[in-house]
Formats: C-alpha cells, sequence, structure tokens
C-alpha cells in the first residue's frame, strides 16, 4: 500500500508535537481555573445567599424591583428553594415573605416570616410588623397580640401597631380594652369613622372574617362567644368562653362574660361557682362589677349593687348598662341624700342609649351626614369633647360645606402637629365627680359566705379619690402614654 503524507507512523512525527503543545495549552487553563475558584470574590453583599450555581444569580434589588413590578411568583420561585436549604438571609426571608403573601400562600409566609431571627433592626421590626398583619387575617390573633405588643414597647411604627392591635381587641370582642387605643388615635389626629362608631355602639358589630372563623385560637373563640351571646345562644356562648384558658390575655374578658350570662340567667349557684375562679385582675373590669352589682341586687343589698354600678363606672364612665342600673338602683333606695345623683344618671343613661340607637341607624346608612349633627350634640352634653371634634372632622370631610362642619382653622386646630388642642374632655362631665359615691357601701360579705367577696381596698373607698378623676384604665400597661379625664 502506497504511504500518503502523514498517512504512516513516520509520517505523523510533526503531529506529536503539536498535541503537545495543545495538551500543554488546556492544562494552563485547567490549572488557571482551579485556582480562580480558590480564589473568587465573594458575592456582593446585596447578592442573594447561595445563588453561586448553574443558576443565574439574582441579586436582592433585583428582587425588590421584581416584587413592586408584579413578580411575586418570579421572587417565589427563585427564593423558595433556597429556603428550604436554608440558605436565605433575614432580608431575603422578609421578600420572601412578602411575595408569598401576594400570592395568597399566607401560611408559608407566615413561616417564612418567623423563621427571621428577631432583632432591634429596622428591617426585622418591619417584617415582623408583616407577620403581625397576616396572623390577623388567618386568625393567629394570640401569636398577633404577642407580637404587636413587643413592637408598641420598641416604639416602633406607633400608628402602625396601636391600629393593628385596636383592630385585634375590638374583633376579639375586647372593648374595655381597645378604648384607650381608639381614645389616644383620636388624640393623635387619627381619625376614621369606623372607630368613632364603635365608640357609640356595642357588640352588634362583631363579626370575625371567614379566613379566620375556622381557627382555634383562644381570641377567636372569645369572637365567637361574644356574637352568641349577643344573639341569645347562651349555651353556645359559654362552651365558646371556656375555651380560653387561665393565663391567656383574653380570659379576663371571657371571664366576665361568662360571668354576664349567669346573671342574666339569674343563676345564683353557678355565679357563686364563677366568684371563686375570679383571676387576680378581675377587679380593673367594669363588667365584672357589673355582674356583681346584679348579684347583690338579686339577693336584696341594693346599697352594695349601687357601689358595685359606681365601680363599673369608675373603670367605664360610658358604660350604658351601668349607668342604668346604677340610676335604678339609687332611685329604689328612696334617699334624698342622692337623688340628685340619679336624676343626673337617669339622664346620662338616656344620652348614651340615644347614641347607641343612632349608632344603629349610621351602621346602616353611613353616607347619610344628616344624622351626624345630633351624634356630636350628644357626644357634647356627655363631655366627650374629643369624640365631638373627630365627627365634626369625619363630616367637614364628606360634606365639604361650612354650613354643616366646623370651620376648617377649628379642625385644623384640633387635629394639628399630631397632638389634640383646644378643649378636652371636662372632669366635672365624669358621672361620679361630686357626685356622693361615699354613702354608698363597699361590700365586705364577711356574714354572707355564699357571695363575692370583694376588697375593702378599691379606689371607690376613699372619697378623696372622687377630686381627681382620671380616665387612665389599663392604658399604661397596655403600652400607651394617654389620660381622657383629667384634672390638669
Amino acid at each position: 500500500m502506497t504511504n500518503r503524507p502523514g498517512g504512516s507512523l513516520s509520517g505523523n512525527v510533526f503531529l506529536i508535537p503539536y498535541l503537545g503543545r495543545v495538551l500543554l495549552i488546556l492544562l494552563v487553563f485547567t490549572a488557571a481555573g482551579i485556582l480562580g475558584c480558590f480564589s473568587q470574590s465573594p458575592p456582593p453583599k446585596n447578592q442573594v445567599a447561595g445563588t453561586q450555581g448553574a443558576n443565574p444569580v439574582v441579586q436582592r434589588p433585583q428582587l425588590r424591583q421584581l416584587l413592586k413590578s408584579g413578580g411575586a411568583q418570579q421572587v417565589v420561585d427563585y427564593c423558595y428553594p433556597r429556603w428550604t436549604k436554608g440558605e436565605l438571609a433575614s432580608e431575603d426571608l422578609s421578600l420572601l415573605g412578602e411575595a408569598l403573601s401576594r400570592i395568597d400562600r399566607l401560611n408559608e409566609a407566615i413561616a417564612a416570616y418567623r423563621s427571621i431571627p428577631e432583632t432591634d433592626s429596622p428591617a426585622t421590626q418591619s417584617a415582623m410588623l408583616a407577620l403581625a398583619s397576616i396572623e390577623l387575617q388567618q386568625g393567629e390573633w394570640s401569636a398577633a397580640e404577642t407580637r404587636l405588643r413587643k413592637l408598641l414597647a420598641t416604639g416602633y411604627q406607633l400608628s402602625a401597631c396601636r391600629s393593628r392591635l385596636q383592630f385585634l381587641l375590638v374583633s376579639s370582642a375586647r372593648r374595655f380594652e381597645a378604648l384607650p387605643f381608639q381614645l389616644n388615635g383620636i388624640e393623635q389626629g387619627e381619625v376614621d369613622l369606623e372607630t368613632l362608631l364603635f365608640l357609640i355602639g356595642q357588640d352588634r358589630n362583631l363579626e370575625v372574617s371567614d379566613q379566620a372563623a375556622n381557627s382555634s385560637d383562644p381570641l377567636v373563640n372569645l369572637a365567637h362567644g361574644a356574637i352568641a351571646s349577643r344573639d341569645g345562644k347562651h349555651a353556645v356562648a359559654l362552651q365558646a368562653f371556656r375555651q380560653v384558658p387561665q393565663g391567656h390575655s383574653g380570659y379576663l374578658e371571657a371571664y366576665a362574660r361568662i360571668g354576664r350570662v349567669h346573671a342574666n340567667n339569674r343563676d345564683l349557684s353557678l355565679l357563686a361557682q364563677w366568684h371563686k375562679q375570679a383571676p387576680a385582675n378581675a377587679d380593673q373590669h367594669p363588667s365584672v362589677w357589673i355582674v356583681r352589682g346584679t348579684w347583690c341586687n338579686a339577693v336584696g343589698h341594693p346599697l352594695w349593687a349601687a357601689r358595685c354600678y359606681a365601680e363599673a363606672l369608675l373603670r367605664q364612665p360610658n358604660d350604658r348598662q351601668a349607668c342604668q342600673q346604677l340610676s335604678q338602683t339609687l332611685r329604689s333606695l328612696n334617699e334624698s341624700q342622692v337623688a340628685s345623683f340619679a336624676k343626673a344618671l337617669t339622664e346620662r343613661a338616656a344620652l348614651l342609649e340615644e347614641l347607641d340607637d343612632l349608632s344603629n341607624l349610621l351602621f346602616a346608612d353611613q353616607g347619610n351626614i344628616a344624622r351626624y349633627e345630633p351624634v356630636i350634640t350628644n357626644l357634647e352634653k356627655l363631655g366627650r369633647y374629643w369624640e365631638s371634634r373627630a365627627w365634626r372632622y369625619v363630616l367637614a370631610s364628606m360634606a365639604r360645606t361650612k354650613s354643616l362642619a366646623s370651620e376648617p382653622n377649628e379642625i385644623g386646630e384640633a387635629f394639628g402637629n399630631g397632638r389634640m388642642a383646644g378643649q378636652q374632655a371636662d372632669p366635672l362631665r365624669h358621672p361620679l365627680v361630686g357626685q356622693p359615691v361615699h354613702l354608698l357601701l363597699m361590700p365586705d360579705f364577711s356574714d354572707s359566705s355564699f357571695l363575692p367577696p370583694i376588697s375593702n381596698d378599691s379606689p371607690v373607698a376613699n372619697k378623696n379619690r372622687w377630686d381627681s378623676v382620671r380616665f387612665d384604665n389599663r392604658a399604661t400597661e397596655q403600652g400607651i402614654d394617654f389620660t381622657y379625664y383629667t384634672d390638669e
């Protein structure tokens, strides 16, 4: 066979040096690549952790931009696998939580947010506020309350935290605890019609969203119980209230409402058991004193009953039931020393009942501004000037006419600079200031073992207590600095 050039071994002598050069070049590049792996610069600080693989690198600003432009699903697709591998930093977990919430994967959003280590950084606090909002929506109210109170204690976004906590307290039928937050919001110029309607209304506006309705959270059970009680379903209400365990933040309200059910049923034996189970802070709640007053009346102690109703009014001066019961009980005593007191309370109870009727009409027809003026007039007669000014502000916003609302400069004075200015609630308008409450004996029940033990060291026991009535209730322990009725 004829040999062609390069066709034999002898013909490939020039190929061997060529291959050697190629291999040498490849070895050089390979070595450079290996060394490059060890000397590679770290990813930028804002780069999402754990993205140095084959998948394209996406940095944090790009993820934020994706969220802003509606690319929540893309953010989830990118971050979720890395989250399951533990590769996401706190900032990225926050982005993932927000993205999951935007596509309604709320339970996963909660899990993502909860995996963020809690610190005092603004970014973490912002994530915790977002988490609390989702927990509220999903019926995890107990966790949301704990989170919001922690944030409130740090001073982070006070307005946002206060509004969410106020919503939670109202939703879980804890109106008495919500009151300082609601009035403090008005003081700060944060006015909305829904809050004003809550302040003059009753439990009729309670409702639980469909998303939260199936939750087993104790606070959701408390709300279900309040709704059942409002609708006359007392057995259902009691069962729901008993789902709130002792030591829980909602236990005092559940305890008070259980007492109300027993008192309405005039079941003295169950009331006796109820009193034995009183929590240490039972005296704080006005409804507890109303139940005690009902008990005292039922067993023939109207003077003690009157004192109990007065205790309720001390804690909540606008409690319509306490006002009515106290005025009726004082009239039944037929004592000249308390006759004027009874008359003043009767008039106040009538105003409160009228307000309640107006709230019914406004709940059904909020756009009817002709009903706003009677509400304002009524509130001013009751000495509730902050609320009346807030109603004028809402009326001005809706009516846009000076004939139906306050002058603009008055609204600016009332709500300017973030604080309430001008006339505040007059301490002398508190229904108990200057009244002979000291004549109403504080029950001790020492000779009646079947009656509830009530301490004699109540703030009502000292006559001088009425020289300076302050409507502070539980505001301080709730985390806000707020006083409604004051003599300053």
